[in-house]
């Protein structure tokens, strides 16, 4: 009986690890996925990336490589206008980034900065706005206003005017008068929107 249990406990403890084959299935699928995207190919990207996430919950890669994938099957997916499906996997992504103590702050903003664009777009502003109040502090902290101006300013832009649509308007002129401060200082063109994401992907009207 103890043997039989030993081989059974030693048998969940090799399933809970993380599989090499799926491991390695994971890379080439993420890595091809990415060429289809950046060459335009968005149905082999998505095909792609969802795979990687299958790779990753079947291979037990554990939440960062599965959070990877999701947010990258949520940008291929919000290019090709799927819009609830992109905001699915990409708050699916969010929030394993969110509990895993271990992502990177800036991979964790990156995501929560997708995520607010889609929904600002969508109109969902109060989801927006605190998806930015999580994001900004993780990205001053990190100089982006020195290093990224026109993408940081843009964001303070539509952070305004989502307070604004959620009856902050005093919240929203203190954030209006740091842009205003801020493209005054450096130059910027408000007016002229980012190619960099997350502004980079196409309308869908």
């Amino acid at each position: 009986m103890r043997g039989a249990c030993a081989v059974a406990c030693l048998a969940l403890l090799l399933a809970a690890c993380a599989n090499p084959i799926n491991d390695a299935s994971w890379s080439r699928y993420t890595r091809e996925g990415n060429a289809a995207h950046a060459q335009g190919n968005l149905t082999i990207a998505e095909e792609s990336y969802g795979r990687a996430v299958s790779d990753a919950r079947i291979g037990h890669l554990g939440p960062e490589r599965e959070a990877v994938a999701l947010h990258n099957l949520g940008l291929v997916k919000r290019d090709l206008c799927k819009l609830d499906e992109a905001r699915e996997a990409l708050s699916n992504a969010y929030e394993l980034r969110d509990k895993n103590p271990d992502t990177p702050p800036l991979l964790l903003s990156g995501t929560a900065f997708e995520l607010a664009q889609l929904h600002y777009e969508q109109r969902r502003y109060a989801e927006a706005v605190a998806l930015m109040e999580r994001g900004l502090p993780i990205v001053e902290k990190a100089g982006v206003e020195q290093g990224a101006e026109a993408i940081y300013a843009q964001v303070l832009v539509q952070y305004a005017d989502a307070l604004r649509h959620v009856n902050r308007s005093a919240d929203a002129q203190a954030v209006q008068k740091r842009v205003t401060s801020l493209a005054s200082a450096r130059g910027l063109d408000l007016q002229r929107k980012p190619s960099s994401a997350p502004f980079n992907h196409p309308p869908c009207r």
